[in-house]
């Protein structure tokens, strides 16, 4: 988008991310990516989290479809908000690079904000640059997650009977 012309910068909210250090982790791993490619960072303060708002926002009765759809809503509508207050035209989400993420959700949830917003929603599809080397700079090794970061998908993710990082290390009694 930076080389097209458009002026880009970053906003990073995602009050969904557990425990708190795999916030930051990733968090981090996003400011220096925006340093290193030299863009805006906008509304990325550590203190623009907190784990209660996105509790409150997911009905944790309901499967993983229903409780992401929460927290797109939330994420998107505070994303568009930010693009309003910092004067941007339009805005986009990289929730639109995972094939792991329901598209068509996502897009549902920014259209949604930018009707709230009157400011544009960018529905690129950057799927096909998942995983391809050379979408990265050189000189940067990303914070790869395991999990969304919600502490239900950390749940489902890490419980027994899933792929683990370490084999064997997740469930195993002594």
């Amino acid at each position: 988008m930076k080389d097209a012309g458009f002026k880009t910068a970053v906003h990073f909210y995602n009050p969904n991310i557990h425990p708190l250090i795999e916030y930051r982790r990733r968090r981090k791993s996003v400011l220096m990516l925006a340093k290193i490619l030299g863009l805006e960072i906008v509304d990325a303060s550590p203190v623009n989290v907190h784990p209660g708002e996105f509790l409150g926002a997911a009905d944790w009765r309901k499967g993983p479809a229903e409780r992401c759809v929460s927290c797109y809503r939330m994420r998107l509508e505070r994303t568009a908000a930010a693009a309003k207050l910092h004067g941007f035209d339009a805005f986009t989400t990289t929730l639109l690079v995972s094939n792991q993420q329901n598209r068509d959700a996502i897009l549902n949830a920014g259209r949604d904000a930018a009707a709230q917003t009157e400011v544009q929603f960018l529905e690129a599809d950057w799927r096909e640059r998942q995983g391809k080397g050379g979408a990265m700079p050189s000189n940067f090794q990303p914070y790869r997650q395991q999990y969304c970061g919600c502490i239900m998908s950390e749940y489902e993710r890490f419980s027994e009977g899933k792929q683990h990082l370490v084999p064997g290390e997740a469930g195993d009694e002594p």
